[in-house]
């Protein structure tokens, strides 16, 4: 844990795409074909969204198969991170750099990072300070010095974001995942408040989320509250969110979402959050998942 009480990294890992895979070897002559003249690095603002780019690694492409018997001679997954790092802690090198290694040294083709706190002038500075490991990202989200979302996408991985958006909320960020056979699957970001269900926050998530066309949706990031007080939690003696745990519980007897880690856990005690103490535990970082990803789903994990 890089900070005491911050939450750590969690891992979604999927594997046996949905169609039309493509071979390592083809990707990345694809790959050095676009990245033959490296392009230029933006940054806007405003109600678009922050995409910063350099030169592209030279990782190889990821194979992804089908469901069935794969049509490559190698297969791999897709991964996803994200977690609540509470600022970048810029300007104090020794934690700054900390937090940098923490969640680069975990290998992920997606990064959603919560919470950063970075302005545009912030953001600029951050990506020049670790320019060598921020260049093999293109990164996409909003600056602002209020909470905020961004995410990094691995350029190697062969995948786009596009149809990006805070709806005017820096708690939350939505935004459509191309995979590279095409595959689309609809993400939403959530930073969620303390408090319980502040101006039906969750209800306006459920909004969002379904507003997506994709075939595949997801929701994760931070909930800030637990779904089953007594797996999810240790040492609290009172049940501070019962609202929002019931708006989101619905989404699930709806059969509109999956808790990904209790379908790959359903008995097992686990916790993403702990006290500097360690008095107080909880799982308080989600990714519910669509009925319809579940069968590609390999492993979803805790990092500290």
């Amino acid at each position: 844990n890089y900070t005491p009480g911050a939450n750590p990294f969690v891992n979604y890992n999927f594997g046996n795409a949905i169609a039309n895979p493509i071979t390592e070897k083809e990707a990345a002559k694809d790959a050095d074909t676009k990245n033959d003249t490296p392009p230029d690095r933006e940054a806007t603002t405003g109600n678009k969204d922050t995409h910063l780019q350099n030169t592209p690694d030279k990782e190889p492409h990821p194979t992804l198969t089908q469901n069935k018997p794969p049509q490559t001679k190698n297969s791999s997954s897709f991964t996803i991170t994200h977690t609540n790092i509470r600022g970048t802690n810029l300007g104090k090198s020794f934690e700054e750099n900390k937090k940098v290694r923490s969640f680069f040294n975990i290998q992920t083709d997606l990064h959603i990072i919560i919470d950063h706190h970075l302005s545009k002038q912030k953001l600029d500075i951050w990506y020049k300070k670790h320019r060598l490991t921020l260049g093999k990202y293109s990164i996409h989200g909003f600056p602002t010095k209020d909470k905020g979302i961004l995410v990094l996408l691995r350029k190697a991985s062969g995948c786009k974001i596009s149809n990006i958006t805070n709806n005017n909320n820096n708690d939350t960020l939505h935004f459509l995942l191309t995979l590279p056979d095409l595959t689309q699957i609809n993400i939403l970001a959530v930073y969620v408040p303390s408090k319980d269900n502040p101006n039906n926050f969750w209800e306006e998530v459920h909004t969002i989320s379904n507003s997506g066309t994709a075939p595949h949706r997801i929701i994760m990031g931070d909930f800030n509250c637990t779904l089953n007080h007594q797996l999810g939690s240790r040492g609290y003696k009172s049940d501070p969110h019962p609202k929002a745990r019931k708006v989101i519980q619905s989404f699930i007897d709806n059969e509109e979402y999956i808790d990904s880690y209790r379908h790959l856990h359903p008995d097992s005690k686990a916790y993403t959050y702990r006290k500097v103490s360690g008095e107080l535990r909880g799982r308080l970082d989600y990714g519910l998942m669509s009925p319809s990803l579940i069968q590609y789903l390999k492993e979803v994990t805790h990092t500290h």
